[in-house]
């Protein structure tokens, strides 16, 4: 995909009357997907560090990136069109080969790791539990997938709490995390997930770093579930909380 779309920059789109008839009206905004592609470019030098630890964000670059190698297959496949239909066939066969197996064997593994199988757990297991118009935090085999409140149907926050100066995907001092999780009691959070295997882009579980996140939750909260998989707290209001400290 990137060779592709890199031949497809290297090249002026097709003229307005590429390929048309005479009297065919002409095409527009031919250097539509380059702006579009420049624009995401720009959007990523201004934001790099909130995009580069929300990955989810790098998808405003399917869409040019998709139009832009599809026109670089092109390219490639009209090379020599006076060799005639078959041989035309046969590079273009065997370009698709090479994007699809070059493209794919190298993320096979992860393709196949149910890296998300502990949070959709977690998930269900929060949906069963809780009741409609519940809130609940979740903290995820990956910190900051928002996976389990997916499958929970319910309404909530990941854990941490990322977002402007805050990343998403790195956990907290144990201090900032009870402050943290304090303010999300205070709005009415009801339920707190954890997989047993959350851990931050450091490799730092939550369970081993967050230590003492996890003994203020025991003097504050009910827990509910543990076992292999997750734990999960039915959180007390506020007051009760307080009180229990």
């Amino acid at each position: 995909m990137v060779i592709l779309t890199g031949i497809a920059l290297l090249t002026a789109p097709p003229a307005a009357n590429e390929a048309a008839p005479d009297d065919a009206s002409p095409a527009g905004a031919p250097w539509f997907f380059h702006v579009w592609f420049l624009g995401a470019a720009i959007v990523y030098v201004f934001a790099a560090r909130e995009i580069k630890t929300n990955p989810w964000n790098f998808h405003i670059f399917n869409v040019p990136m998709a139009a832009l190698a599809g026109r670089g297959l092109i390219l490639l496949v009209g090379i020599g069109r006076e060799q005639g239909f078959r041989t035309r066939a046969l590079r273009l066969a065997a370009i698709a080969a090479v994007v699809v197996i070059g493209g794919s064997i190298p993320g096979l593994s992860l393709m196949k790791a149910p890296y998300a199988d502990h949070g959709e757990k977690l998930g269900t297991k929060l949906s069963e539990l809780s009741q409609p118009g519940d809130l609940v935090i979740t903290a995820t085999p990956t910190i900051g997938d928002p996976v389990a409140i997916y499958y929970s149907r319910r309404r909530g926050w990941v854990f941490p709490p990322g977002g402007g100066e805050t990343e998403w995907s790195m956990l907290m001092e144990d201090n900032d995390a009870i402050e943290a999780l304090e303010e999300l009691r205070a709005r009415n959070a009801t339920w707190f997930g954890i997989t047993k295997n959350a851990r931050d882009m450091q490799r730092r579980k939550l369970l081993e770093y967050n230590k003492g996140l996890i003994a203020h939750l025991d003097r504050t909260a009910e827990r509910v579930v543990d076992d292999d998989t997750m734990l999960i707290y039915r959180l007390a209001p506020r007051a009760d909380a307080a009180a229990s400290n």
